[in-house]
């Protein structure tokens, strides 16, 4: 019969499945801001919107980049594999 896990490993993979849903939903928010943006690049000069303030792309970052790393680096450090940490992290300043 196996034993059972500690509650604090039972805790930190939940938070780690909750950072990983997280990630991919703001990772698909993204996808879609990315393939809006050229059609709202269109509109934007008809509707006098550009040269506004950037700051909604600062906040975004910041908020996206806490669970893109709470994902990235315990799956790391779990599985090792480089290939997936590099193309991560490539995201991350785009």
């Amino acid at each position: 019969m196996p034993r059972p896990r500690p509650t604090g490993v039972c805790q930190l993979k939940k938070i780690i499945r909750f950072a990983d849903c997280v990630g991919m939903g703001a990772s698909a928010l993204c996808l879609v801001h990315c393939l809006a943006m050229p059609l709202l690049l269109l509109v934007f000069p008809l509707s006098g919107l550009m040269g506004k303030d950037d700051s909604f792309h600062r906040y975004l970052a910041a908020i996206v980049t806490l669970p893109v790393l709470l994902a990235l680096v315990p799956g790391f450090i779990a599985h090792r594999r480089w290939a997936v940490l590099v193309f991560g992290a490539t995201g991350l300043p785009a």
